[in-house]
C-alpha cells in the first residue's frame, strides 16, 4: 500500500472492507477487450458491478447480453482502464509518480481520469480523482489546455467544469501579480489567450467574472475545506452484503458466481 494521508485512510479501510465482502463470495473474472487494438484485460466481475454503474447494467442487468464474460471498450485506452482495475483492487490511484493535471510522467491526467470515472458511472473514482485534483491545485495553477479538455468533455452541470469555472474566478490566469513574468508563465499566457479566441462555454462562462481575479481569501478557494465537498458527486450505493443479497435474490447472481448460504440474512429490526 502506498503512504496515505489521515484524509484518505478512513476511505482505504471502507474500500478495503468492500474487497472481502465481495470477494469472499464472488470470485468470477471477466475480460475487458480495451481500445481499438483489443487489449484483453481480466477483472474482477463483482467488482466492476458493484462499483461502476455501466459495468453493473453490462454484467448484471437481467438481460441476455448480461451472461457475456466479457465486454468490449473500443474507446477506452488501456492504460486507462489499467488504472481502473488497479483502484478497483486497492482504492489507490496508481497514475504515475505523482497525480498531476495535464501532461506529464503520469499515465494518466487527473482530468482524465475524472471524465473516465464518470462515463463509466464510477462516482467514487470521480470523487477520489477530485479530491487529487483540489490538491494539485493548491499548489499550481490552472493551465488552458486543463480548462478545455474539460469544457470539451464534460456537459454542463457537470462538478468538474463547475470547479474549473469557480477556479477561474478566484484565480484568473490574467491577474497582474506576476509583475516579471518568466518565460513559462509568458507561455501560460499566450495558450490562455489562443484558448480564449477559440470562444465557446469557458468564454462564457467565466469571462465577465474571472480571468482578471485574484483572491487571497483561503475560504475563497474552491479546492480548500470545505468548499471541495460542493464538487464531489453523489454516492448512494447499498452494502456489499446488502448488493449480493438484492442480486442473488432477484436472479442476477446465480450458478457458481455465488455461494448463496455464504451471504448473510437481515433480518428486520
Amino acid at each position: 500500500m502506498k503512504n496515505c494521508s489521515e484524509e484518505e485512510y478512513p476511505r482505504l479501510l471502507e474500500h478495503g472492507a468492500a474487497l472481502a465482502d465481495l470477494l469472499a463470495h464472488l470470485t468470477e473474472t471477466v475480460v475487458l477487450v480495451v481500445g481499438p487494438e483489443k487489449v484483453r484485460m481480466p477483472c474482477s466481475k463483482v467488482l466492476l458491478g458493484y462499483f461502476s454503474g455501466f459495468f453493473k447494467g453490462a454484467f448484471y442487468g437481467g438481460f441476455p447480453q448480461a451472461l457475456q464474460n466479457e465486454i468490449e471498450l473500443p474507446k477506452e485506452e488501456p492504460a486507462a482502464m489499467t488504472i481502473l482495475i488497479k483502484w478497483l483492487y486497492t482504492g489507490q490511484l496508481f497514475i504515475g509518480d505523482k497525480p498531476c493535471l495535464g501532461h506529464s510522467s503520469a499515465l494518466l491526467s487527473l482530468e482524465e481520469l475524472w471524465v473516465m470515472a464518470d462515463r463509466l458511472l464510477i462516482p467514487k473514482l470521480s470523487n477520489h480523482a477530485m479530491w487529487e485534483i483540489c490538491n494539485w491545485c493548491q499548489i499550481q495553477c490552472l493551465e488552458a489546455e486543463t480548462a478545455e479538455y474539460v469544457y470539451n468533455n464534460t456537459a454542463q452541470g457537470s462538478k468538474l467544469r463547475r470547479f474549473v469555472a469557480d477556479l477561474i474566478v478566484v484565480e484568473g490566469p490574467f491577474h497582474q501579480l506576476v509583475k516579471a513574468p518568466t518565460p513559462e508563465e509568458r507561455q501560460c499566457r499566450e495558450d490562455w489567450v489562443s484558448l480564449l479566441a477559440k470562444g465557446g462555454d469557458v468564454v462564457g462562462d467565466c469571462v465577465l467574472i474571472g480571468f482578471a481575479n485574484w483572491n487571497n481569501e483561503e475560504a475563497s478557494k474552491p479546492y480548500n475545506s470545505p468548499n471541495k465537498e460542493k464538487y464531489l458527486q453523489e454516492v448512494s450505493m447499498t452494502t456489499p452484503k446488502e448488493w449480493l443479497r438484492q442480486n442473488y435474490e432477484s436472479g442476477l447472481v446465480h450458478g457458481e458466481d455465488v455461494m448463496a448460504p455464504n451471504i448473510p440474512k437481515f433480518e428486520a429490526a
